[in-house]
């Protein structure tokens, strides 16, 4: 039985070839066939087939063939367990680069550093601001109003 999806696979026109007994005989003339020698390419000849029994299934699975391949291997292809993202989680980053705690602890030492700085920075400014100030000067006027230091000593 003719079928359209034979005759084009896949159902494209594009695929879909007409062959006569006339362009047969000349590809039999220009390829020769498993008999005779091609009479226009020199020396051509039809490959012969490898496997003389096409059914691969049963080829297989006969015993001579499985008694010599190995056994498949039939786990599943999921993870047992879930991925972690090192850039998250520490401890998988730390397994994967064992230099990162000492990196961390640096890191973590340096920030106490520069907050001791700034810390420091910030206790001379105000011991600059906290001058021992006079009443009278505050009420003069002569210090800034909007100096909290300035207010408090007023009080």
């Amino acid at each position: 039985h003719m079928n359209v999806l034979r005759l084009a696979p896949g159902g494209h026109v594009g695929r879909f070839c007409i062959w006569t007994n006339g362009a047969f005989r000349d590809l039999d003339e220009i390829f020769g066939t498993y008999r005779r020698a091609s009479s226009v390419k020199s020396g051509f000849r039809l490959p012969l087939t490898k496997v003389q029994n096409p059914d691969l299934k049963r080829l297989l699975r006969s015993e001579e063939i499985a008694s010599v391949l190995r056994p498949s291997n039939r786990r599943c292809g999921r993870r047992a367990t879930q991925r972690k993202n090192p850039l998250k989680n520490p401890r998988v980053m730390a397994r994967l680069n064992p230099h990162y705690s000492t990196l961390k602890r640096n890191k973590v030492l340096e920030d106490e550093r520069n907050i001791n700085k700034k810390l420091k920075k910030s206790e001379v400014v105000t011991k600059v601001v906290e001058k021992p100030l006079k009443k009278d000067a505050v009420k003069a006027g002569k210090v800034a109003r909007g100096s909290k230091v300035a207010q408090k000593r007023a009080k």
